[in-house]
């Protein structure tokens, strides 16, 4: 990459002019970026409404009932007794990842969309602003995903 004028101290992103094969290395990122981020858009979007379906059914008790009658009094083992607290942690963790996902998702396709336009610089600034966005959203999702590993390992 050089800069025009010569000073390498005074260089920005605006100021970049790719030679043939540095493009072509910035288009293939920026379709697999896409790539990335579109299946980031439809599986946090999956995840999203799945735990509101999910809720929404529980809350208005559409759940069918999982108390199994047995012969042995008391019973073993008592399935389907979660509490409400745990659920609701649980399921707000698991939406959290999703939206996280989502967002995600659609920051690597906003950057692979002004990567894919860089035949002027300001779309390489606007790239590179997006996938720092992107990788900071990342770091909030593995955040969310060790919150979910935890909390779930510490369940009785």
């Amino acid at each position: 990459m050089t800069a025009p004028g010569g000073n390498t101290k005074d260089r920005t992103p605006s100021d970049l002019v790719l030679t043939p094969e540095q493009e072509r290395a910035v288009d293939g990122a920026a379709r697999w970026m896409g790539r990335l981020g579109r299946f980031q858009v439809l599986a946090g979007g999956l995840i999203s409404l799945l735990v509101v379906v999910g809720a929404l059914a529980w809350a208005l008790g559409q759940t069918p009932s999982t108390e199994v009658e047995s012969s042995t009094t008391p019973p073993l083992v008592r399935l389907g007794e979660v509490s409400t607290e745990t659920l609701a942690l649980s399921g707000g963790i698991v939406l959290a990842f999703g939206l996280l996902l989502l967002r995600g998702g659609v920051l690597l396709i906003d950057a692979a969309e002004d990567l894919e336009k860089h035949a002027t610089g300001r779309f390489v600034e606007a790239g590179l602003g997006h996938l720092a966005g992107y990788f900071v959203t990342e770091i909030a999702l593995v955040a969310v995903a060790i919150a979910l590993v935890l909390g779930l390992g510490a369940l009785p």
